[in-house]
């Protein structure tokens, strides 16, 4: 697997400076996120109220996110061959709230003419 992606700002966002807080909760998001589906995250960077929401769902709670990261794991193992998240883009666009901006690709287990990927 390639190395993570340099800090980049997310796409349409507007920045905002980072505390010690925030840049360090951002490093651990560009190292973590790659390689969710092989090895545990630092939850250590998760608040407990935690706001998950993409184009597919909107989760509240580090307990209903970390379900989900353990829900997506066993289907990456069950139901593809090979599942990569690949991290494009984070940053800090408000005080309290940071964004990043990724794609799950997975190849399948038997072929098909394009192949799959889940934005977010």
């Amino acid at each position: 697997m390639a190395p993570p992606p340099p800090y980049t700002p997310a796409p349409d966002a507007p920045a905002t400076p980072l505390d010690a807080a925030a840049a360090r909760t951002l490093s651990t998001l560009v190292v973590d996120l790659p390689a969710q589906y092989d090895s545990s995250l630092d939850w250590s960077v998760y608040a407990h109220d935690i706001i998950f929401d993409d184009p597919v769902t909107v989760l509240r709670g580090r307990l209903a996110y970390r379900g989900m990261i353990g829900t997506l794991r066993v289907a990456a193992a069950v139901a593809t061959r090979e599942a990569t998240f690949e991290l494009r883009a984070a940053d800090r666009v408000a005080p309290l709230l940071l964004r990043t901006v990724w794609v799950t690709r997975v190849v399948l287990p038997r072929p098909v003419e394009q192949g799959a990927a889940a934005p977010g």
